[in-house]
């Protein structure tokens, strides 16, 4: 089926791509909020990507019609806004663009488990095993979850080895055409399934024609990690840091910010020594989750994390500085631990340290604080009184205390 390049509804990803997600099922992306009716229990990669059910959304696109699956990028192009299908197929992956091509897997995004060393406070179980003590912990003590894991109140932990070996196994098939692979955990680096495709992607010499886009919490840039990462066509690493010293501590328990930051200064050294900048496929940038715990501190980050241009130039150079990325869009929406439920003078605070720094989202900060502050009293005590349950349970579970946190937070907190 040829791609249908001038149809106003073509995505380019149903034609090189398909996504697998941690529990096993497929969908046509990361971003669809339909999964399809099978799983990778019974349906390999390859088989998913020809599957009927994505041939239906090629279909959809051939004719110019808008397939229920992909709705999250045309309700927001219906609002005006930039969508993942445009940036995908004008940016992301044009080269991939071709009128006189059929469908053909070049691109996997996938998960291979949710394995992680860290357990993080806004973070979920499906995307850390760690935090499945905390879970039972409440069951346990016989209280109610946090407000973040309502969701997960009947979760139980699986066994997903089986469902890592298969994925596995699907991969290596592919790895003769695929072109781009993307994975995020859990931790990739600590998956045993994952490294092992690296390695075969090496010992087979198809890891020269393939570009690693990686999400990583960044724990893991050891000497045997590293040295796999150079036989790679590309290397795009997006590494996950929520704040610097105590705050970081707090966060992403049970990892401390100085071996964060020596971990990472090893893999800029790493790409440094090998001269892996001069590659037009490395690319490196950060990204933080913003919360109420971290508001007043990120202005911190920003400026440490921009602090490495002066031992590594190259990283102006190359414009990956300021790919240091802020999101403000926690989910779920309506987290308690979202900045947004800060009380007025803690939103202005923030704003102004912001202020002094040249970060390239301030306008983005003043949108988010001028919404917050429209936000009504009453829902902002409610949310108070919900993050204070979710911040002195899980302070008393994991034997830490918010004292470490800026005077500003600990004083609303109190």
């Amino acid at each position: 089926m040829k791609q249908p390049t001038d149809s106003k509804t073509f995505c380019i990803l149903p034609w090189i791509h398909v996504n697998g997600s941690v529990g096993g099922g497929y969908r046509p992306c990361c971003n669809s909020e339909s999964y399809f009716d099978f799983k990778d229990d019974n349906n390999s990669i390859k088989q998913a990507f020809e599957s009927n059910s994505m041939d239906e959304i090629r279909q959809f696109m051939q004719q110019e019609k808008e397939h229920p699956a992909c709705e999250v990028c045309y309700s927001r192009e219906r609002n005006n806004g930039l969508s993942f299908r445009h940036t995908y197929t004008v940016d992301k992956f044009k080269e991939f663009v071709d009128p006189n091509a059929d469908e053909k897997i070049k691109y996997l995004d996938l998960r291979f488990d949710n394995t992680c060393n860290l357990a993080c406070r806004m973070c979920d179980p499906s995307s850390s095993n760690q935090l499945y003590s905390s879970i039972e912990w409440y069951r346990q003590e016989d209280k109610p979850l946090p407000e973040h894991w309502k969701g997960f109140t009947n979760y139980k932990q699986k066994d997903q080895t089986q469902i890592s070996a298969n994925r596995k196994d699907y991969v290596i098939e592919l790895l003769p055409d695929i072109e781009v692979l993307k994975v995020t955990g859990g931790e990739p680096f600590i998956s045993k399934d994952f490294l092992e495709v690296l390695d075969h992607a090496i010992e087979n010499d198809y890891a020269k024609n393939i570009r690693l886009l990686i999400t990583t919490n960044g724990t893991k840039f050891v000497k045997a990690v590293l040295q796999r990462l150079k036989h790679f066509k590309g290397v795009d690493m997006n590494v996950s840091v929520d704040g610097t010293s105590h705050v970081y501590d707090y966060v992403r328990y049970p990892f401390t910010w100085n071996k964060w930051n020596d971990r990472f200064l090893e893999f800029l050294n790493f790409a440094d020594e090998n001269e892996m900048y001069k590659n037009k496929y490395f690319r490196i940038r950060t990204s933080t989750v913003v919360t109420m715990y971290n508001w007043l501190n990120c202005p911190e980050l920003y400026t440490h994390l921009k602090s490495y241009t002066e031992q590594f130039p190259w990283l102006i150079d190359k414009n990956y500085i300021p790919r240091i990325d802020f999101n403000l869009n926690l989910r779920p929406k309506d987290s308690e631990m979202s900045a947004k439920w800060l009380p007025n003078n803690i939103l202005d605070k923030g704003l102004e340290l912001w202020q002094h720094t040249d970060c390239r989202q301030y306008k983005e900060f003043e949108k988010y604080v001028v919404n917050a502050k429209k936000l009504s009293s009453d829902d902002k005590n409610l949310y108070r009184e919900k993050i204070k349950y979710t911040t002195t349970t899980l302070d008393k579970q994991r034997k830490q205390t918010f004292a470490v946190l800026d005077s500003e937070i600990v004083k609303w907190l109190k």
